[in-house]
């Protein structure tokens, strides 16, 4: 069991597990299972029809460059001219290659001027190339254009476990402790609305009594945007996923489902009320939020525009949950082989 680990840890790792998956998705199409060694099989899945099952290997060779290699590299995202993207945390840059995996240019370097970051923990690209980044340790959001240029930014000290931008460049955050779901600013800082409604304990674990302790933790998602600009969150303590309209509104939510969901829910009770008389399940991820140990969920979010379907990384390692455009269960992934157990 891994414990005590940074919100922001678990997240970059979600991201570049659920994006490495994208990019070789895309190179290995149309067979969407190609990254499958082995399918999650049980009666209460829908099954896809049959399809060839390839091997794919995520590990290659790093490149070096710059005199030093990646450093706890996270979240691969590609952009419109089909440019890779890759955050490499732990030496304070984006790593920018060309749509041949040639190396480009970095952004960032560390330390706190204009061009400087300190521990990245997440970033999104707009439609123009604008690149955002959640500079953790300087509590500050900054912007780059597509060439490295530094244009823009301001301060954010309010936790957040994502962040994504829409078409206009408007910038979304989960800032729960302001008392809605999701918080948009424009790319100057300013407040432009909030909308979505905080979780409660009695709504993601029907059954149980309501608890203000747990309305923030449970209120942390990790979020994705479509090209229509409807956003897609994840709950990270809780196995629901939502989507809304670029408005606000709520258009649908849905409910993770699945044995391996049972045992994920079991693992986060377990870890949030120890019972020694029950049987113990041992969660993957376990993470202190807002003051809280908590089993994870759900790590990362990431969505194919092709055929609109959503991917999740489960707190589970290595095992992503497939959705359709509606947010109905279509089935598990995994780079290795999944648990006899489950």
């Amino acid at each position: 069991m891994k414990r005590n680990r940074w919100l922001w840890a678990a997240i970059g790792i979600a991201g570049l597990g659920v994006f490495l998956f994208l990019l070789v998705q895309e190179r290995q199409r149309p067979s969407s299972s190609a990254v499958a060694d082995t399918l999650f099989s049980t009666s209460e899945e829908t099954k896809p029809p049959q399809e060839k099952e390839t091997n794919v290997s995520f590990y290659q060779e790093v490149p070096i460059f710059d005199g030093f290699g990646f450093d706890y590299p996270q979240y691969v995202r590609r952009d419109d001219e089909g440019n890779y993207y890759v955050m490499d945390q732990n030496n304070h840059r984006i790593c920018v290659f060309d749509p041949s995996m040639r190396f480009k240019f970095q952004i960032g370097h560390l330390g706190q001027g204009p061009e400087d970051l300190n521990h990245p923990t997440g970033y999104a690209l707009d439609s123009h190339g604008r690149l955002y980044i959640k500079d953790v340790g300087n509590l500050r959001i900054q912007i780059f254009d597509k060439t490295g240029h530094h244009v823009g930014g301001f301060r954010s000290p309010l936790k957040s476990p994502d962040i994504a931008v829409n078409s206009r460049g408007e910038i979304f955050l989960n800032h729960a402790t302001r008392g809605h779901l999701i918080s948009v600013y424009s790319r100057e800082g300013e407040l432009l609305r909030q909308f979505g409604d905080l979780m409660s304990l009695s709504h993601a674990y029907p059954g149980h009594a309501d608890d203000e302790r747990y309305r923030v933790p449970l209120s942390r998602v990790v979020m994705a945007m479509d090209g229509q600009d409807n956003l897609y969150v994840a709950y990270v303590f809780a196995p629901i996923i939502q989507k809304y309209d670029p408005a606000g509104k709520l258009l649908w939510e849905r409910r993770l489902e699945g044995p391996l969901i049972d045992v994920l829910t079991k693992s986060f009770w377990q870890e949030l009320e120890p019972n020694p008389a029950t049987e113990k399940f041992e969660p993957d991820t376990v993470m202190n939020m807002d003051g809280i140990q908590m089993a994870v969920i759900c790590q990362g979010i990431a969505l194919d525009k092709t055929t609109t379907r959503v991917f999740l990384l489960l707190g589970a390692a290595d095992i992503i949950y497939v959705a359709d455009s509606a947010g109905r269960k279509l089935r598990l992934l995994s780079p290795k082989k999944l648990r006899n157990s489950l």
